[in-house]
């Protein structure tokens, strides 16, 4: 009987270091998560502050670990216009080998996007073109068996309007 307890015993260890070891190794080994693409950039509306759009941000964990999403900072540009900033805290899983998406919203301030010079260019661009060049740039913080990553933003996207 007690042969069998130490026999037990030693097994669960030797499997415990073992398994502690496997992920030790591949934690060494982790590569940095990749920014794919923003999609689905569509107006959801337009309120007094001007134009709401939604959007959502698709990346990939070239990792056999899991782990978590904990911040998006995103710098929203509309025709070279800085029209704001996304700071979202989030808390989202990630599973291995898989892309990961997160959404988010933004508006275009049309006091913002009117601001400074060359207002009439702005709204001669807009209306001639019935487009908008949208830059994302920033970064997504995340943590895969707690070695924390920023996954750097970087995507410019034309918005067609129908007006």
């Amino acid at each position: 009987m007690q042969s069998s307890i130490i026999f037990q015993s030693i097994i669960c260890r030797s499997t415990f270091l073992i398994l502690s070891t496997l992920i030790l190794i591949s934690c060494n080994n982790l590569d940095k998560p990749v920014f794919k693409k923003i999609k689905d950039v569509n107006i959801v509306g337009i309120s007094e502050e001007g134009i709401n759009f939604s959007a959502v941000a698709v990346h990939y964990n070239p990792n056999p670990v899991s782990g978590t999403i904990d911040e998006s900072i995103i710098h929203v540009m509309v025709n070279e216009i800085h029209i704001g900033t996304i700071d979202q805290q989030l808390n989202i899983d990630v599973l291995a080998y898989e892309n990961f998406e997160y959404d988010f919203e933004f508006t275009l301030n049309h006091k913002e996007f009117m601001k400074g010079k060359d207002i009439l260019d702005k709204l001669y661009s807009v209306i001639y073109t019935k487009k908008l060049m949208v830059d994302f740039t920033g970064d997504t913080k995340c943590k895969f068996v707690n070695i924390p990553f920023s996954i750097p933003i970087r995507h410019q996207e034309i918005i067609e309007l129908n007006i």
